[in-house]
């Protein structure tokens, strides 16, 4: 016995950097014998540990009580154990021995061969409490051993386990808990192609360029949610939920300079000059937009046609009760309109001159012909041709307010000027 075990030292010695011993007991019961029963034992290892979760177990094992005669073992195992979450490791095992047994009833030494299972309790990285079952099979006559054996093992030396079963060796595995079948580094690290901070396993966009932020799935951010990365986003501001092109800026469906979640009139014709908010420009507030008015300058306050043109212009002039007289203000009032005509050579005016209805009506009438007379003349000072003006009196025909109040038959005493379109 002693022999065996100094030689199985020896051996051991020759393994190399991590093995472990162990020392158990159990018990064997024997079928099919017609010598040998039952049997206590106790089991003496010594393993070293290879790559990829395997172990070599060099066994000695001793009959020490039972029906059956004495008898010694030595085993050779080769163990795979099973990565673990947790403390308890289960491993399954194979291996083939030789029995040397006491002369007994013709009984005779043998060759065997045998498999087993077991899990082990790991205390620490050295200590580890394990059971077994196992069979064996004894070829000299046929014997069954069926075993359940209990047992401690120690480890010693450097770790040469692969527990993560990635190619790389736990001293030399920085990511000792990497999942299995995760590609990994030479450091036993899982690999990030992309150098994101997020590994490829976890990655969902794997292939995304170097120094690119990118979210918890490793995909590159986005911070607007427009749906273009910001890497790819030139407009990286957009407000969420707009509308926007391949650049990820928002989309002006009208060209016009304004994008659409800004602009009112997002239907604008192509190259039509707009303001602020997306709408066609209408300079003289006429209420017809500019790339429609055929008028472009009208007066401010002009009634006008569909094409933007003036129909009737109120000249504001207020004049006093029983007067005809213009001021140096009325003149320059009658400056804007003598621009206007100026600028449309083809237009003709009507001036037309009214009054309230205070005073009898053949007076209002030669009042309202001398009012309309006033402006007529002050246009033709201006250069205007006689031949595009010509002048009328209504008196108090068609007015614009109430004659029952000082306000109203203010506002009736006027002239206005009616457009006439050749």
């Amino acid at each position: 016995m002693k022999k065996v075990l100094l030689s199985s030292l020896l051996v051991a010695s020759l393994f190399g950097s991590e093995y472990e011993i162990g020392v158990a007991g159990g018990y064997i019961n024997i079928n099919k014998s017609a010598i040998m029963h039952s049997s206590h034992d106790v089991n003496i290892r010594i393993g070293k540990y290879y790559p990829y979760n395997h172990i070599v177990r060099l066994e000695v094992e001793k009959s020490v009580g039972g029906d059956a005669p004495d008898f010694m073992q030595a085993l050779l195992n080769v163990e795979h154990y099973f990565n673990s979450k947790n403390e308890f490791q289960k491993y399954l095992f194979a291996g083939v021995g030789y029995e040397w047994i006491d002369k007994y009833k013709n009984s005779k030494n043998s060759a065997l061969m045998g498999i087993g299972a077991g899990v082990r309790y790991e205390i620490n990285k050295n200590i580890s409490p394990f059971i077994e079952v196992r069979a064996l099979r004894k070829f000299s006559n046929a014997d069954n051993y069926y075993s359940t054996m209990v047992g401690v093992v120690y480890r010693f030396g450097s770790d040469l386990r692969d527990d993560d079963n990635d190619g790389v060796l736990n001293k030399e595995d920085l990511c000792k808990n990497t999942p299995k079948g995760v590609k990994v580094d030479s450091f036993g690290c899982a690999i990030d192609s992309d150098e994101d901070g997020i590994v490829d396993y976890k990655d969902k966009c794997p292939n995304t360029p170097i120094s690119v932020e990118v979210d918890k799935n490793g995909c590159p951010v986005d911070s607007d949610k427009d749906g273009i990365v910001d890497y790819k986003d030139r407009c990286p501001n957009t407000p969420e939920g707009v509308k926007v092109d391949s650049h990820g800026c928002a989309v002006d469906s009208d060209n016009d300079g304004i994008v659409d979640y800004l602009d009112k009139c997002n239907n604008t014709p192509r190259g039509i000059r707009v303001d602020s908010q997306g709408c066609a420009l209408d300079s003289d507030g006429d209420g017809v937009v500019d790339y429609m008015d055929q008028c472009l300058e009208t007066p401010i306050g002009v009634k006008v046609n569909k094409n933007g043109c003036p129909l009737v212009y109120d000249f504001k002039i207020v004049f006093p009760a029983n007067q005809a007289t213009l001021t140096t203000k009325d003149e320059i009032k009658i400056t804007d309109f003598a621009n206007f005509l100026e600028s449309h050579p083809g237009v003709k005016a009507v001036i037309e001159g009214y009054t309230d209805t205070s005073g009898s009506k053949l007076d209002n009438i030669r009042l309202s012909r001398e009012r309309a007379k006033a402006v007529y003349k002050s246009l033709l000072n201006f250069g205007i041709s006689k031949d595009r003006l010509s002048y009328k009196g209504y008196g108090p025909a068609n007015p614009i307010a109430s004659n029952d109040t000082p306000e109203g038959r203010a506002k009736n005493r006027r002239v206005v000027a009616k457009i006439i379109y050749q």
